[in-house]
């Protein structure tokens, strides 16, 4: 009977392979998220007025190329206004019609938002910061909902981070 031999570049191409395979799927193994391996030279701010306690949620949904879209709303019975980073682009809104989203005019790296109850405002953003905190300057209680969904690992975080007069690390 006559033996089987195997060649040795299959042998390698397999253990390559392997190690390849390994090697992609260590951060889905190690319950670690996209959000987790972006590098902490881009942080950001948001800052957030309103006259009545709040919850604003905000939704994340990132990419394997560190850019994401951010979901904003909230579930005040007032307008809220949000200062952004200039940077992110309005992408979508929701609730209500377009002319009724108001927005300053940029200031200091930052365009402050004026968001309707019932309006839901999605934005672009080409670079995921590495951080994020939230200040609230208004003397009532804001509760920020944070959802965050890694669309490579299907991995999906929440927190709830509550801000008086104050400034909070959101992620």
């Amino acid at each position: 009977m006559k033996k089987k031999t195997s060649s040795p570049l299959a042998v390698h191409a397999t253990i390559a392979a392997a190690a390849l395979g390994g090697f992609l799927l260590l951060p889905l193994l190690s319950g670690e998220d996209l959000l987790s391996t972006i590098p902490a030279t881009s942080p950001a701010e948001i800052g957030v007025e309103h006259t009545m306690p709040a919850t604003l949620a905000l939704t994340l949904a990132v990419t394997d190329e560190a850019k994401g879209i951010l979901e904003v709303s909230h579930d005040a019975a007032e307008t809220v206004f949000v200062s952004l980073p200039e940077t992110w682009i309005l992408w979508e809104v929701r609730g209500k019609a377009l002319a009724d989203i108001k927005e300053d005019a940029p200031s200091f790296g930052f365009i402050r938002w004026h968001i309707p109850a019932g309006a839901t405002l999605s934005f672009r953003l080409e670079e995921i910061p590495s951080s994020l905190s939230a200040e609230n300057p208004s003397g009532v209680s804001l509760k920020i909902q944070l959802t965050t969904v890694d669309l490579v690992s299907e991995h999906v975080g929440r927190n709830v981070i509550l801000v008086k007069n104050a400034r909070a690390k959101i992620w």
